[in-house]
This record gives C-alpha cells, sequence and structure tokens, in this order.
C-alpha cells in the first residue's frame, strides 16, 4: 500500500503538488517537532491500538504527504491506510471540505489507475475476469458495500469513511462580562 501510495503522491502534479516522505527516512531530531504540528502522525502507544496490530512493524511502509500549501495532509497506514486531513486556518470551512472531497477523489482514480496498470502487466488472465459480488464492489478503489458504505479497519467510520473536526479559536471570550470566574 505504502508503495502504490508513495508513487501516487509523489507526482508533484496538480493536487499533489508538494512532498512525500516515508517514516522511515524521517530525522529522529525532527520527530518531535513536525508531530507536535500535526505533519506526522505518531507511534501508536495506548493498549488497545497496540494489541490491536497498529504499531506492528513500526515505523515500516508508513509516509506522509503535505501539499505546497500546507492545508493538505495525507497520512499513509497510520490507523487507516489513508488518512486525509484537510485543514483551513480562517473561517472558509467549505473551501476545507472541497479540497478534502477533491484529494479523495483524486486518490480514488489515481488508486484506480494504478491497480488497472498493475493487472495488466502482472496478472492479464485476472484482470480480464471480473468476479461480481452483489453486495461489496472489490475490483478497484476503496471497498464499499452497498448497505453499510465504505469499509475501515475501524467501525467508527463505516459510511462515508470521514469525520469531521473543527477546531475555533475564540479570543478574549474569557474578557466577556457574562463570564464570571
Amino acid at each position: 500500500v505504502e508503495k502504490m501510495l508513495s508513487s501516487i503522491l509523489s507526482t508533484n502534479k496538480g493536487i499533489w503538488n508538494g512532498r512525500y516522505q516515508s517514516y522511515q527516512t524521517i530525522d529522529p531530531k525532527k520527530l518531535p517537532w513536525l508531530i507536535s504540528c500535526d505533519q506526522i502522525f505518531p507511534k501508536p502507544d495506548t493498549p488497545g491500538l497496540v494489541l490491536a496490530g497498529y504499531a506492528r512493524d513500526w515505523p515500516e511502509s508508513r509516509g506522509f504527504f503535505v501539499n505546497a500549501h500546507n492545508n493538505l495532509h495525507i497520512w499513509v497506514n497510520y490507523l487507516e491506510h489513508v488518512h486525509i486531513l484537510s485543514v483551513e486556518r480562517n473561517v472558509h470551512v467549505v473551501r476545507c471540505l472541497q479540497r478534502a472531497l477533491e484529494a479523495e477523489k483524486a486518490l480514488e482514480d489515481a488508486i484506480q489507475s494504478y491497480q488497472r496498470d498493475f493487472l495488466q502487466r502482472h496478472v492479464p488472465k485476472l484482470s480480464e475476469a471480473k468476479k461480481k459480488d452483489d453486495e461489496t464492489k472489490f475490483s478497484t478503489g476503496f471497498v464499499c458495500h452497498d448497505k453499510i458504505g465504505y469499509m475501515t479497519s475501524s467501525p467508527q467510520f463505516f459510511g462515508t469513511g470521514q469525520g469531521l473536526v473543527l477546531f475555533e479559536a475564540r479570543l478574549h471570550v474569557a474578557n466577556h462580562t457574562c463570564f464570571v470566574w
């Protein structure tokens, strides 16, 4: 998965104009700073995540992408195979969501293209044979079930496979007269 995603994210074209770096090539001195800036993800250390295998073979096959504007981050093989973060440091929430959806669509298209090319080169008979399952589509792209939506390793994201986190900075709220401390 990391090999495929690193080749897609390293193209430096369009939405992928930025840099991809494997977790193994990060300077250990920069690691705490990158984690504190939310550029990269920390090693899973909670007992539940470790027992579930999320820290297995750390840091092999993990990486991250940051676009040129520093507002699109893609984490590879953290808790899911792909974790897309769209960041907006102002009130343009719609722009932030559009960027995330554009990245998801571009990534799914690139994965499908990569898989088609791989199948044609390495497994020509398999690419011609079409196996149909009436409920789950496994051909290319992300696995999607007709009734429950996209499959993820974490049940909390079943369905759309997406989560939304909004941080809002309220300056001088504590100074308002309606707050008594």
